[in-house]
């Protein structure tokens, strides 16, 4: 991985870890899910680990997925410079 892709990965870890760096948003109907779903999807986002070579083929981090409940959660950064 050469120096610009592990910079964009460590922003996006940084983002998607701490909320740090960057500005967050959530769908409608992530937040109609309730504050204590809100709260488990946060935190599931937080550890998310699993960057499969088919959804991250440029090894940013930048998009990942998740069960919650029976729905499918979709996370995905964008970087604009």
């Amino acid at each position: 991985m050469d120096s610009k892709t592990a910079r964009i990965r460590a922003l996006n870890d940084e983002l998607r870890q701490n909320f740090a760096g960057g500005i967050a948003v959530m769908t409608p109907g992530i937040a109609a899910l309730g504050a204590e779903a809100v709260a488990r999807i946060v935190k599931t986002v937080a550890v998310l680990d699993d960057f499969c070579h088919a959804h991250d083929p440029l090894e940013e981090h930048d998009f990942g997925e998740f069960d919650e409940d029976g729905h499918r959660d979709i996370v995905k950064i964008d970087y604009y410079d």
